[in-house]
């Protein structure tokens, strides 16, 4: 990972930590990219930070969409 791109994302985990984000959809189609994230990630989140690693973005879409519809679920049964 280049010096300037390792900076950035440093910068946004900061930023996400500081915000509160409790859980991360990562996708890295090259496994070997999550050692250098997941030492970062130890530095950078606070521990009740969820990180999840998908290969595609077909795969993190698929599982967005399924969260949106267990939350709209959600949202009709406390209107019921």
């Amino acid at each position: 990972m280049e010096l300037a791109v390792k900076d950035e994302i440093k910068k946004a985990m900061g930023l996400f930590n500081a915000r509160g984000v409790t859980e991360i959809l990562r996708v890295l189609p090259d496994p070997d990219m999550d050692i250098g994230l997941n030492i970062m990630s130890r530095s950078r989140y606070s521990q009740d930070v969820k990180i999840l690693t998908l290969r595609s973005r077909e795969e993190a879409l698929a599982r967005l969409r399924n969260e949106k519809k267990i939350a709209l679920a959600g949202d009709s049964r406390d209107n019921d």
